[in-house]
């Protein structure tokens, strides 16, 4: 008699396992489903955004680091002849091995970048001046999509000081990133700067 019971019970859950899921229940779950998978999208697309943002930011930061050590280490070890543009956009100078070059960010291929113009008359080929300057420059792959925004130099009068403003931007996002820094030029005195002269053209 009990093995009749527990069989006919057996039976009963055997044939109701065998009818599976109904229509409105698969429906149900593949609702719950979605709204699961909205919440999750919408609680991970603000948390990558902001990734995002602080690795352009950090790459930003890693060009604006190497550009402002250039420009620092140029300007400040200088030998004379400093002399900026009235845009305060460009700056010319003696470097440590008597080449006169003219600093600023150039345009190329619709992104501005650090140009180091080595005048001509400074350059020796051969023993002779050579006919045309050359322009120094970092390679496209360390700017790693970055751009230079805004470069600016400005004298402190009075001083062998000069103030350095960089803004390195993400070609992509156009994030800005800026950097400020005061160089002094060790190696010069008030006769080594040049204010009441026409700012010197590329050669």
């Amino acid at each position: 008699m009990i093995r009749r019971r527990i069989r006919s019970k057996l039976q009963k859950v055997l044939l109701h396992d065998k009818s599976g899921m109904t229509l409105v229940e698969l429906m149900v779950t593949f609702l719950l489903l979605g709204i699961l998978m909205a919440a999750a999208i919408a609680t991970l697309s603000p948390a990558m955004n902001v990734m995002a943002r602080i690795s352009n930011m950090s790459r930003a930061q890693g060009v604006a680091d190497i550009l402002m050590e250039k420009v620092c280490g140029e300007v400040g070890s200088s030998t004379g002849q400093v002399q900026i543009d009235s845009g305060n956009e460009k700056i010319s100078y003696t470097d440590k091995k008597g080449r006169s070059v003219i600093m600023y960010a150039k345009e190329t291929d619709g992104e501005k970048r650090l140009v180091l113009h080595y005048q001509a008359s400074s350059i020796a080929e051969g023993g002779a001046a050579a006919t045309k300057g050359v322009d120094w420059t970092f390679s496209k792959k360390m700017y790693m999509n970055q751009e230079i925004k805004e470069l600016k130099f400005e004298r402190k009068e009075d001083t062998n000081l000069v103030k350095i403003t960089l803004t390195v931007r993400n070609v992509k996002t156009g994030q800005t990133y800026r950097r400020t820094k005061i160089v002094e030029c060790y190696k010069l005195d008030d006769t080594g700067f040049i204010d009441d002269t026409e700012f010197p053209q590329e050669v």
